[in-house]
């Protein structure tokens, strides 16, 4: 998957109280305050991919005592980007996305 892009994730587990999906760096033990969901939202949601293309892990998490029940590898690519030549005093538009995560308790 292309980085700082959403994309699919479907998941069969357990669903307790406050279990999650998360992505990570490969060989993180704990999770670090990356794009996740909670579980209670349906099987089948969207992450956004980390913005460094790299080695990621998919982890589902139980919400009671932060046990990492399943790890699924996944590799995250390069985002492609353009530039368009502008003439001076042209008019460009530029946008950006934020996303604010609330972090599993």
């Amino acid at each position: 998957m292309e980085a700082n892009k959403e994309f699919d994730v479907a998941w069969t587990g357990p669903n307790g109280p406050g279990d999650y999906v998360t992505i990570v760096k490969l060989g993180a033990e704990k999770w670090t305050n990356e794009d996740y969901f909670n579980t209670s939202g349906g099987p089948s949601q969207k992450l956004l991919a980390p913005v460094e293309a790299g080695s990621y892990e998919l982890w589902y998490v139980t919400g009671t005592d932060s046990v990492i029940q399943v790890r699924r590898p996944i590799a995250v690519t390069a985002t492609s980007a353009t530039l368009s030549t502008l003439s001076a005093g042209e008019r460009c538009r530029c946008g950006w996305r934020w996303r604010v995560r609330k972090i599993p308790s």
